[in-house]
């Protein structure tokens, strides 16, 4: 790594990417934190990362896959507040964690048949009904690897992604910005409500990303006491 860093902010020795890098500037930090070796290798050939091109299409495409499913649960009839009730439960799941090298973060389950193994444990702990298990069931089965990723991206940096990400301009089909910020709106009071609930706190004013980060921070005190 040192040396496709020394190449690429064009060092004249790797002494000067040592000095750097005791100092902690910031660019050897984000560099190292956030790209591969080949993907800098990749720049230094071609000008460009090919993952990092379409990342506003490919963001968009992930936001209308994932809120058209959430409209299918709204036109069936089904009950939303069981899956926002659960992702306030995943964020608290001791296997839904990994604990990296600086500190603890949030990952989520890798696979998508756990994200689902849980969710039926969950369903069955809390006694739905039938009729609500038959219409959850359909959504939660139509969920995908992809969609578990996005999922895991928005729990992480409290649905910003999902809730602030404009979808315009990219060329596909979608249902009208109404009916979008219609369900958006109403994911967002259900996600809320579901965490104060899991917290075991009285409706307030706190944001929604600080109530997922608490609820997350209980979840790995909660590990770390198992």
């Amino acid at each position: 790594m040192r040396n496709v860093i020394s190449k690429l902010l064009q060092f004249k020795s790797q002494n000067t990417y040592y000095k750097w890098k005791k100092e902690e500037r910031p660019i050897i930090i984000f560099l190292e934190k956030y790209f591969r070796k080949e993907d800098l290798e990749e720049f230094l050939e071609t000008e460009r990362i090919d993952k990092l091109e379409n990342i506003d299409s490919t963001r968009a495409i992930s936001i209308i896959n994932f809120i058209n499913k959430l409209h299918a649960l709204y036109a069936e009839n089904g009950s939303p507040a069981f899956f926002y009730d659960y992702i306030a439960h995943y964020t608290q799941c001791s296997h839904a964690f990994i604990d990296w090298s600086d500190s603890d973060r949030w990952s989520g389950y890798y696979e998508i048949k756990e994200f689902k193994t849980e969710f039926y444990k969950y369903l069955i702990d809390v006694k739905i009904s039938m009729v609500d298990l038959m219409y959850i069931s359909d959504f939660i089965n139509k969920l995908d690897q992809s969609d578990l990723l996005f999922l895991n991206l928005n729990i992480y940096d409290g649905f910003t992604t999902l809730f602030n990400s404009d979808t315009e301009g990219y060329g596909i089909d979608f249902y009208s910005p109404y009916l979008k910020d219609s369900i958006l709106k109403d994911m967002m009071a259900g996600l809320k409500q579901a965490f104060l609930n899991k917290l075991n706190k009285k409706p307030d004013n706190r944001d929604l990303k600080s109530l997922i980060k608490r609820s997350i921070e209980e979840g790995l005190e909660k590990q770390k006491e198992g």
